[in-house]
């Protein structure tokens, strides 16, 4: 399944190597590591990102990391 969910209020996006996220208000940033560079293919995004939620609280993602699936959480300010 692909869910992709940011806040009205954020916008989120990628390096291959990280997720940014922007409050579009404030200017304010946060950031959340997949702990390495990926080799997305940005044509076909979601065989590496498959789901995404992004809250002014928390980041999370569920990405492929070599041949594995992970589930990667992290409580955010904004």
């Amino acid at each position: 399944m692909i869910l992709e969910v940011v806040d009205e209020s954020l916008v989120a996006y990628t390096d291959r190597g990280n997720i940014y996220v922007e409050e579009i208000l404030t200017g304010r940033t946060a950031m959340m590591t997949f702990g390495e560079a990926l080799d997305i293919d940005y044509d076909a995004i979601h065989d590496h990102i498959d789901t995404v939620n992004v809250t002014p609280e928390r980041i999370w993602v569920r990405v492929k990391i070599g041949d594995e699936w992970t589930e990667l959480t992290k409580k955010i300010t904004l």
